[in-house]
This record gives structure tokens, sequence and C-alpha cells, in this order.
């Protein structure tokens, strides 16, 4: 039998402490972590996935000029609010600060829905009807709601008859 396919000692140690006749102190430290679809986030990506299907985001699109903080507080670069829609139809803001926002680019004639979705709990919440002012801007409050991240949902109202 050539060398290179005899086993080595260190190989023998491996084979002891790996696999099913692994010692029982070795099978207690891998089963000590949880596992990932047992630790919040996991609860709260199926949350996101069950809420982002209700719209039809696969037609949606970055614009990162729908959506900015309301007045002049600090903060880091990445910790601004961050839109997504379809122009002229359904926009969704995530804001990873509980701060107001100003939502940009609206329809100054056009009404708006308004819901909150909380992405830690997964649970929705209706605001109040909302309406650009002349420059096509309106300011949007957080919910009222515990946690610090939360997610806006305007949707043009349908025109009415006319």
């Amino acid at each position: 039998m050539s060398s290179s396919v005899r086993s080595s000692p260190s190989r023998a140690a491996a084979r002891r402490h790996c696999g099913p006749n692994a010692p029982s102190a070795v099978k207690r430290r891998r089963s000590a972590r949880p596992s990932w679809h047992r630790l919040p986030g996991s609860g709260q990506i199926g949350r996101g996935k069950a809420f982002l299907e209700r719209y039809p985001w696969q037609r949606f699109e970055p614009h990162a000029e729908w959506a900015s903080w309301a007045g002049s507080e600090g903060h880091l670069p990445a910790e601004v609010p961050y839109t997504a829609g379809i122009p002229g139809g359904v926009r969704i803001t995530y804001a990873p600060l509980p701060r107001a926002i100003t939502v940009d680019r609206l329809d100054p004639g056009g009404g708006y829905s308004v819901l909150y979705f909380d992405p830690t709990e997964g649970t929705t919440l209706k605001g109040q009807p909302l309406r650009a002012d002349a420059s096509g801007k309106a300011r949007v409050e957080p919910p009222n709601a515990p946690g610090g991240d939360w997610v806006l949902v305007v949707d043009p109202e349908p025109a009415g008859p006319r």
C-alpha cells in the first residue's frame, strides 16, 4: 500500500471526532446553537415576503428621489429612506429610523391612501389619506408604534366618476 493511501494518526483522530460516532461533548456543542429558522430574523423575512407579495413587486423600480427625511436632523449616509415602486402607481418606502419623511413627486391633484407596515411584527396600520402640496410633496409622520424602522405604502386612490 502506498504511503498516500495509508491513514495518518491525525486522520484517525479526525474520524473519531466527526460524524455519528463523535463524542457527546462535540454533539452537544453543535446542537447548542439555534438553527437559523428559530432566530427572529427568519420570521421577519417571511413576514416581509408575505407583505411584498400583496403588490406587483416584480415591476418595482428604485427611486431615491421619491422620499427624504423631513427636517434637518443629521444621519449616517446609509440611514436614508429607500423607495421603490411603479411610476404613477404604488410606492413602498423603508425608513430605517423613526422620523418623519417627505414624500416627493406626487401628483398635486391626486389623493393617496397610506398604509404603514411594521417589519418586525408584520402588522399593518391604515393611515390618514394623503394629499400633496402644489409642489408634489407631502410630509408623513412615522406610525405610533414601538421600534425604529417602519415601512410606508403610498398608493394612488382611484379617480372617481366625473
